[in-house]
């Protein structure tokens, strides 16, 4: 099966020898072509074994894990090789034109192709949070810039809303900074190629009338987390609701609000910022919340109310105990002794605790001594006998004969 064979192995195996054997390599120039098309002949090989994965019918969380771990193994050896082609290249005359040098550059090439391969037929399994090899970055920083200068271009070239039109700038402004290149990974450089082309129609065919809303609509989808974004629409949620008068009113908005943050279509594949939730679950909390607070002074509570627990005439041992023989019987749908506890605890009182402790209760709920053991049986044993003198009348009669 291939994914028991390490497919890589040779490249691995040649690419370590160069790492090794650096001081000791001495490749002619007429076996450089020989060598090149070697290596070209491996690549084809580990393409088409891996082509058979195509139609194979491996779980996708296996196919996933193979793809980290071939993902994770070619940029590591294209890394190491890179960091060995750019010493060597400091080190004596013209290097870049030796055999060896040749052969080393074909040998990154075909890295960088093997990767390639898997990020465009294993789309589903290739870690686009993962590390972009550094042969890479330079190019890639050029273009993500380079796109990114487009969209600027875009915006100082319309009236789209000037608050809106600084938080993109704000946001792209960021890429030609050092952090930035910290931060770039396979799908930070998508996914300003995907907002440029999202964006470019509505900047093409829109009019100024409405094109702020397609904007908003446009980063919404592309799930645009990035945290000026987020903290604009919550200013213009708050603009709307500051200008209503009533609590009614406020509370209406910020419904309506959440409504459209849970129905807009959202690509949950894409995100600005990988580290963060995605935009509408940061929306969704800071909107809750929001509508919490608003529905306090829309439903006042009395004095306490948030307060007010059931009190039982049990004590926290015998309420611990009472709860472990319902809960072992089946009586909880949940099947988490924990969360029943920790709910017990908010809402009920015992006869000497007003605060029962979740903490305590689980302590009590497994170390009953006999006491309560019997306190708690006798406290069953009379809802039996009231259980037999409402609808069993004979039994009842019957056990008090019995008894006296």
């Amino acid at each position: 099966m291939i994914l028991l064979r390490d497919e890589l192995k040779i490249l691995r195996d040649l690419t370590n020898t160069v790492l090794e054997q650096t001081h000791l390599r001495t490749v002619k120039l007429p076996e450089v072509p020989e060598k090149q098309q070697a290596i070209a002949t491996e690549i084809r090989r580990i393409k088409t074994a891996w082509s058979v994965l195509f139609t194979s019918t491996v779980k996708d969380y296996v196919l996933k894990r193979y793809v980290n771990y071939q993902q994770a193994v070619l940029v590591d050896l294209a890394d190491r090789l890179f960091a060995h082609i750019v010493a060597d290249s400091r080190h004596g005359d013209g290097p870049q034109v030796s055999p060896a040098f040749a052969i080393d550059q074909a040998l990154l090439q075909g890295l960088l192709e093997l990767l390639a391969f898997l990020e465009q037929y294993f789309e589903a399994g290739f870690n686009r949070a993962g590390k972009i090899p550094d042969a890479l970055i330079q190019d890639t920083l050029k273009e993500i810039r380079g796109q990114a200068d487009a969209i600027v271009r875009l915006l100082e070239s319309s009236d789209t809303e000037e608050s809106l039109k600084q938080c993109l700038i704000d946001y792209l402004e960021l890429i030609p900074q050092e952090s930035y290149r910290s931060k770039l990974n396979f799908h930070t450089r998508l996914y300003i190629k995907d907002l440029l082309v999202f964006l470019t129609p509505v900047y093409r065919r829109g009019t100024d009338a409405d094109r702020s809303l397609v904007i908003v609509d446009v980063l919404m989808y592309l799930n645009f987390n990035f945290y000026g974004f987020v903290t604009w629409l919550q200013e213009q949620i708050n603009y709307k609701i500051r200008r209503l008068a009533t609590a009614e009113e406020r509370l209406l908005v910020l419904i309506e609000e959440l409504v459209r943050v849970k129905t807009s279509p959202v690509m949950l594949s894409v995100s600005c910022d990988l580290s963060l939730p995605p935009l509408a679950e940061l929306l969704e909390a800071w909107l809750n919340e929001a509508i919490k607070k608003e529905s306090g002074r829309y439903f006042p509570r009395g004095p306490g109310d948030s307060e007010k627990k059931l009190g039982l005439s049990l004590s926290v041992t015998q309420l611990s105990l009472f709860i472990r023989l319902l809960y072992e019987e089946g009586f909880f749908t949940l099947k988490n002794i924990t969360a029943i506890l920790r709910f017990t605890a908010k809402h009920f009182t015992t006869k000497r605790q007003e605060h029962i402790s979740a903490v305590n209760m689980g302590r009590t709920y497994y170390g009953t001594d006999q006491f309560t053991a019997a306190a708690v049986k006798d406290l069953l044993l009379r809802m039996l006998a009231r259980l037999n003198r409402m609808f069993f009348p004979l039994i009842a009669l019957t056990i008090i004969l019995w008894t006296s």
